[in-house]
């Protein structure tokens, strides 16, 4: 009758740890030296260099095991001395950026994974050496070079995948491939996608099979969060929805409990947030809808049930709350429109059952004050101060919201083109959980401004739209954004149009300027260029 091995748990688990079957593990604290008067000193060696090891003390450890070596040993007491030697080297060479140390340790390392014959003793040896390889390009130095790491623990989890000894192979399987993982749990999962080194191997497929090898409840929960988390980190996922649903669906009871409950409740809620659940197939790709409620309750649980200061993710779960319940609203204009032509806006919201509209007019451009605006490299008509403007309209837009925090937006149609000129539209929403406003400038003109500048100088020529012909005589102001520390302020100078429609206005370079906003023409033929990616003094443009 064959021995059970975690291959037979592993039924259908990846090609990668099917390997012949080994003879049963056993123990090298009972392996019998050629001299019993000696064994009891390599027994004290061995003990007290194992325990430099475990408190990473690996120099130390090396002097011990070198001590060792001189004692007449058994073929395999020499060749786990041998073994702990070379480990312990590459990783004291580690710490001192010893390059040499590390490849000298790492040729060692080879060695001792070819020599060994194929017996219990040795095939333990061959196993942890072929470890020791994955961890010298993976936690050493912070290195992460799972490509180079990946073809030795393969072999090492593939080893004890097919050892009979189910419990020690269950922990040293499970050790690598919390080794494997470790930079993942060291940061929190969120890191995850900029670990692009785990697209080197199938990370779903090495964490499922763990997920089957685990019985003890933490380790488990570990697992069922990795799967997660190595199933949803791709900006585009590609594994089938079926298993992404499932592994989010068992991970979250199975995690209750567990060390790792907060991990799977966020990883699973940002998933909902982010994608959720798939809606259908589309040129070879799967499109998914997210469902924001699903994700709020997850992420209310997380904080119900930790504490602020004891989980990583509380900070940003609270975020992730406010973000999903606050309204929200922006409204755009997407172009200047010609005299007489519709005006179209774009709306869009966000938790808002209702959004406010109002619109002003502002006429001349040179009637805009931001003297006293607090906004500037930002939405800037926030900046105007609407009430000396004249309000021609007020009116509501019934969103339809059901309450699920989806986005929603449509394209708003005034009912009568507007009058040549300048206006300023403000849409505002509100409810228990805040309000939002957004504003939006609509220019009605058959006039068109262009603003040149170099390091010295800023140049404005005001033209007619259709014709391109100057237009002599225009007021032109130019406001800029200077930082005088601590603080911005608003800066503006005025000129008119010569008769080439050009007007010029100096500028220091030498001072520190945000965004310039330049606006000319009469109230019946206005035109206003901002750009925020001016920076001075920097190269002409």
């Amino acid at each position: 009758m064959c021995a059970r091995t975690l291959s037979s748990v592993l039924v259908g688990a990846t090609a990668t740890l099917l390997v012949a079957a080994h003879a049963p593990y056993s123990s090298f604290a009972s392996a019998s030296p050629r001299h019993q008067d000696q064994s009891e000193t390599y027994a004290d060696l061995r003990a007290t260099a194992e325990a430099h090891y475990d408190e990473r003390s690996y120099a130390r450890a090396v002097e011990v095991y070198e001590r060792a070596l001189t004692l007449d040993l058994s073929d395999d007491q020499r060749s786990w001395v041998a073994f702990r030697l070379a480990d312990s080297s590459w990783r004291a060479g580690a710490r001192r950026d010893d390059d040499d140390a590390i490849e000298r340790a790492r040729s060692e390392l080879d060695a001792i994974v070819e020599r060994a014959a194929d017996t219990p003793q040795q095939g333990v040896i061959r196993a942890e050496a072929l470890a020791s390889l994955g961890d010298s390009y993976w936690v050493g130095r912070h290195w992460y070079a799972i490509r180079e790491a990946w073809p030795h623990y393969r072999r090492a989890l593939a080893w004890w995948a097919d050892s009979s000894d189910l419990e020690v192979a269950r922990r040293r399987y499970l050790d690598i491939v919390w080794k494997i993982a470790q930079p993942l749990v060291e940061d929190g999962y969120y890191s995850y996608p900029s670990r692009k080194e785990y697209d080197e191997f199938d990370a779903a497929d090495v964490f499922d099979d763990a997920l089957r090898v685990a019985t003890e409840a933490e380790d488990r929960a570990r697992a069922h969060f990795l799967l997660a988390a190595a199933l949803t980190y791709r900006e585009w996922p590609t594994d089938p929805p079926a298993r992404i649903a499932r592994a989010l669906e068992t991970g979250l009871p199975a995690t209750v409990g567990t060390a790792w409950r907060d991990d799977m409740l966020f990883v699973t809620a940002k998933w909902m947030s982010k994608h959720g659940n798939a809606d259908r197939y589309v040129k070879d790709r799967w499109v998914y809808v997210p469902d924001h409620v699903r994700a709020l309750e997850l992420y209310r649980l997380l904080l119900a049930e930790t504490r602020k200061g004891e989980s990583p993710h509380y900070a940003q779960a609270e975020r992730a709350v406010k973000t999903l319940i606050r309204p929200t609203v922006d409204i755009s204009a997407p172009r200047t429109f010609l005299p007489g032509s519709e005006i179209v806006l774009d709306l869009r919201w966000r938790n808002a059952a209702q959004v406010e509209l109002q619109l002003h007019h502002v006429g001349a451009p040179e009637n805009l004050d931001l003297s006293r605006a607090r906004y500037g490299d930002g939405e800037w008509p926030r900046a105007v101060e609407l009430a000396p403007l004249p309000l021609l309209r007020t009116w509501s837009v019934d969103t339809q919201d059901d309450g699920r925090h989806r986005h929603g937006a449509q394209s708003l149609r005034l009912d009568e083109p507007l009058p040549a000129g300048a206006y300023i539209v403000e849409a505002t929403v509100g409810g228990p959980d805040g309000w939002a406003r957004s504003r939006a400038l609509i220019l009605v003109t058959d006039a068109a401004l262009i603003v040149k500048r170099t390091s010295q100088e800023v140049l404005a020529y005001f033209g007619d739209a259709a014709s391109g012909a100057p237009i002599e005589g225009a007021p032109v102001t130019l406001w800029a954004r200077e930082y005088v520390d601590p603080t911005w302020s608003w800066i503006s100078w005025q000129a008119t149009t010569a008769r080439d429609g050009t007007a010029v206005f100096p500028f220091d370079a030498s001072r520190q300027w945000g965004r310039v906003i330049v606006a000319a023409g009469p109230h019946d033929r206005p035109s206003i260029v901002s750009d925020r990616r001016w920076r001075w003094p920097d190269a002409e443009q």
